[in-house]
């Protein structure tokens, strides 16, 4: 296992040179990819409803009777 200090973190802004140390075997240390995300959602929902409802009440009086 590697011991803390064999790790060197590397900025997302930065892996292409990191990269081309490896390929160029001009590494002394475990690249570790440092990636800091902030991520902000904001959601507005605005919801309209109508409704009408209309009822119709017939009433026949001759068969009520």
């Amino acid at each position: 296992m590697l011991e803390p200090s064999a790790v060197e973190a590397v900025p997302a802004d930065k892996i292409n040179e990191a990269y081309g140390c490896v390929l160029a075997s001009d590494i002394r240390y475990r690249f570790v990819i440092d990636i800091d995300i902030d991520i902000d959602i904001d959601i507005d929902i605005d919801i309209d409803i109508d409704i009408d409802i209309d009822i119709d009440i017939d009433i026949d009086i001759d068969t009520m009777r």
